[in-house]
């Protein structure tokens, strides 16, 4: 009751299904729910199972947005074949048998009730994708077709999942940050989205070609800041966001940009090439199982979001599934020998290498000795405004030119 999404007032939870062991288990849940909650009466929470003589009344009662009926206890019957859109919660009894867990706490040692899980697949179809939270469903929007509220920017109620366990998820998480002022920007672009004042000036689809994939990003010119009329890109991707300055990338118009990197007192830059192992035709196999598996983390916006993040580790990022390594698991997962396969191994390295797009960054933070090298728009993978350095790693790393070096040279 206290974690779940809750209807459209916030005076109590939305419509919300708890799944049952067996019937007299669907019964002394509703038993227990009437005991902690006599407020919300006996018509609130009501077991519908096939032991139930009036289950399709209640069914019927359940679907219909204006009835009381917010919670159904269900064994069997709501399995499948059900369609209920106001359904914003999905809950499951723990492991644990005895009668009194359901009574500490709230109903009973909950596994839910979690929110259910809106869509976060970004497919359009097998080979294409948007870099919006979602192709289809409530996360679906974007700044032409904006949200009317600012529910859907609460990552910790609309993507609980990009977040670790610790994470009191009824807490608000604007943008992922549980800190509001630091996404002020952000309310103000999409302030300046339902007004309909925002400009994009880059798009790219995400795509798997049979041996390339581009990933879907979106790029906005916008004023972010009151009183301040330079223009800044709004870089849009899975729920990540990053405002640059348009003096650190001026060729975003042309669907390029530029790439930062501080090596600090460092006198020569190494970045690992894979061109020459793509050109072996041994290496073709492990390229193709690279390719597939950046496609899988781009075709689900919370996949992507926890794996771009999966080693950022910083105290900005401690309450995401940050330090996680997860990209790392899933390569395994793939078939990519990244220990032990010198080709793996080396595109591995150069695919999870990290830039910026902030000159600063490299220049003061990470200097004096840098290099700027450049990309398409559509070979980056954006970490988020607060993890901090405007960091991006690339998708397809052969897909780099190095421009200029500052107090080094670069390895060739």
């Amino acid at each position: 009751m206290e974690e779940g999404i809750r209807e459209s007032t916030g005076s109590h939870v939305g419509k919300t299904i708890v799944f049952a062991r067996n019937h007299l288990h669907a019964v002394h849940l509703s038993e227990v729910f009437t005991e902690m909650y006599p407020q919300y009466g006996s018509a609130f929470c009501r077991v519908i199972d096939n032991q139930e003589p009036k289950a399709e009344q209640r069914i019927d009662d359940f679907k219909n947005p204006e009835n009381e009926l917010t919670i159904a206890i269900s064994v069997d019957m709501l399995h499948t074949g059900i369609d209920v859109p106001e359904v914003v919660n999905l809950g499951a009894p723990s492991r644990q048998r005895r009668a009194r867990s359901l009574r500490t706490g709230t109903l009973g040692k909950m596994r839910g009730i979690v929110p259910r899980r809106y869509s976060t697949s970004t497919l359009i179809d097998s080979v294409s994708c948007v870099p919006w939270l979602a192709a289809e469903g409530p996360l679906a929007y974007t700044p032409e077709n904006p949200p009317g509220t600012d529910y859907f920017f609460q990552y910790s109620w609309i993507l609980p999942e990009v977040f670790n366990a610790n994470v009191h998820k009824r807490r608000h998480h604007y943008f992922g940050t549980p800190i509001r002022d630091h996404a002020k920007p952000l309310f103000e672009f999409w302030r300046q989205a339902r007004r309909r004042e925002v400009d994009r000036v880059y798009l790219s689809l995400g795509s798997f070609a049979e041996n390339r994939v581009r990933a879907p990003v979106a790029v906005y010119r916008a004023k972010l800041v009151p009183h301040d009329e330079s223009d800044q890109w709004l870089f849009i991707q899975h729920g990540s966001y990053q405002w640059i300055s348009s003096a650190a990338q001026p060729h975003v118009e042309e669907g390029e940009v530029l790439l930062y990197r501080g090596i600090q007192q460092e006198e020569t830059f190494r970045y690992p090439s894979v061109e020459q192992g793509l050109k072996q035709p041994a290496n073709q196999r492990t390229w193709q199982r690279y390719l597939a598996l950046q496609w899988s983390m781009l075709s689900d916006s919370s996949l992507s979001f926890n794996t771009i993040h999966d080693r950022t580790k910083r105290c900005e990022t401690a309450y995401l599934n940050d330090g996680t390594w997860l990209a790392d698991r899933l390569a395994a997962e793939a078939g990519l020998d990244v220990e032990s396969d010198r080709f793996a191994h080396v595109l591995w390295e150069a695919a999870t290498s990290a830039f910026s797009l902030e000159c600063w960054v490299a220049e003061r933070k990470f200097g004096p000795h840098f290099v700027v090298a450049k990309t398409p728009i559509a070979n980056i993978r954006l970490t988020t405004f607060f993890a901090g350095e405007a960091e991006v790693r690339l998708v397809d790393p052969s897909q780099i030119r190095v421009l200029e070096s500052v107090g080094c040279t670069v390895a060739t």
